[in-house]
């Protein structure tokens, strides 16, 4: 298993960041205009209020995926450092500490919105010309909340051990899948906004099983067994600990959409709220490939460390 692995500490530095990074931005900046695909085909087949919900309901998603950010990334700094360190069985452990801590957090959450689904959804911004988009929307998508989350863990935890090219796919698959259903279920199955949302947790679904083939089909570096699901308490509350930055930095990017979102809403209305939600579509075409090239350094530093 070590050769798998060895790459990552006898390469020279900026051909291993260039292997592990780009992969990593290119799937991110597919995933980016994706986005802005979604938005156009709910834009031309419901209308600039269904963008507005979208809109509405992406911090909701960040915040649920903040614990996978927590946990998921925590858990690759430790994945990445205990491969440097040829303590190949605690990598194992903590990849499975991760994948059932994240699946607990993330179930408990989307019970929690799904209660409160309609007074959340207000509290992030949706006006009562909104906020039947929304509903309709979220009450699908957050369904998908799940394979969201898991997705991210596995991206971050199947790059930890370098495979960032098996990552860059699922995202790819995903966003691809996506393009391909939104027109089929907007404008060939009528289905509107909720067409949009069944496109997303189908596509989200689909990656989320292509991820996680990676272990059925034994690509990955790092064997697992059953066993290595059960949490491990020392473990979580070391990834716990080791993924606050990125908990806070993705909370953090959900508090501040909330602000802006009531703020657009207060001061401009409704089609306002669409005109930022569309805006800040096109800024991931810029913010999240540079944040590719960084996630893909990670696994590098950890391993030699």
């Amino acid at each position: 298993m070590s050769h798998k692995t060895a790459f990552l500490g006898s390469k020279p530095i900026f051909p291993l960041l260039m292997k592990m990074g780009i992969p990593v931005a290119i799937g991110m900046l597919i995933n980016a205009l994706y986005n802005i695909v979604d938005s156009i085909f709910v834009g031309q087949g419901v209308g600039p209020l269904a963008i507005a919900a979208l809109t509405v309901v992406f911090p909701l998603q960040m915040l649920v995926s903040s614990f996978a950010q927590a946990i998921g990334f925590g858990a690759a700094s430790i994945v990445s450092r205990r491969l440097g360190e040829k303590r190949y069985d605690d990598a194992a452990n903590a990849i499975g500490t991760a994948y059932s801590a994240v699946f607990i957090c993330t179930v408990i959450s989307i019970a929690i919105l799904y209660i409160f689904m309609q007074p959340v959804l207000a509290l992030f911004g949706a006006t009562e010309n909104i906020m039947p988009y929304a509903l309709e929307y979220f009450e699908i998508v957050c369904m998908g909340f799940l394979f969201f989350a898991l997705s991210m863990t596995a991206n971050g935890l199947l790059r930890a051990e370098g495979n960032s090219r098996i990552s860059m796919n699922g995202m790819i698959i995903g966003a691809v899948i996506n393009c391909l259903l939104d027109p089929l279920f907007i404008f060939g199955f009528h289905w509107g906004v909720r067409g949009a949302a069944t496109a997303t947790v189908i596509s989200q679904a689909i990656s989320c099983i292509y991820l996680f083939s990676v272990y059925v089909t034994k690509k990955n570096h790092i064997p697992l067994t059953l066993k290595n699901f059960k949490i491990k308490a020392a473990m979580l509350a070391e990834s716990s600990v080791l993924g606050i930055p990125a908990f806070i930095q993705e909370a953090g990017m959900s508090f501040l959409a909330f602000v802006i979102n009531n703020s657009v809403r207060y001061y401009g209305g409704d089609i306002a709220l669409t005109g930022f939600g569309m805006v800040n579509r096109f800024n991931m075409l810029i913010i999240l490939p540079v944040i590719g090239i960084i996630q893909g350094f990670q696994p590098i530093a950890g391993f030699n460390v």
